[in-house]
């Protein structure tokens, strides 16, 4: 298992990709707070990040698309964990949107998967 990777006893809904992307995200569209993505899948992300958010609030993130664009998604807040950031569910995307997502993921998965087999940091 490679250094920083977890295991887990149970398998994932989604395939996930850990990284490091500054991202922009908020209570509305404007998406007025700034954090750091640490786990992307086609089904929520992690973003870290010092604004305490409570369980069930509504956000969006400004996510990059990896074409210079960014995809606009909304989301629910599963929880908050300070030092750690915000556990987001996606919710409410529309086939189009969900299908972009997961092309910003595998683009994504695919630069990490390039970086590892280079072994350079996230």
């Amino acid at each position: 298992m490679a250094e920083g990777r977890r295991r887990y006893i149970w398998q994932r809904a989604a395939q996930r990709v850990s990284l490091a992307l500054p991202v922009r995200w908020g209570a509305d569209e404007s998406c007025l707070h700034r954090g750091l993505l640490t786990s992307l899948s086609a089904m929520g992300a992690l973003i870290e990040g010092p604004v305490a958010v409570l369980p069930h609030a509504s956000l969006y993130l400004l996510l990059p698309d990896g074409a210079g664009g960014h995809l606009l998604i909304v989301g629910e807040a599963v929880y908050f964990v300070e030092g750690a950031g915000v556990a987001i569910q996606f919710i409410e995307l529309s086939e189009e949107r969900r299908a972009a997502l997961v092309k910003v993921v595998e683009y994504h998965r695919s630069a990490a998967t390039d970086r590892e087999a280079h072994d350079v940091p996230p």
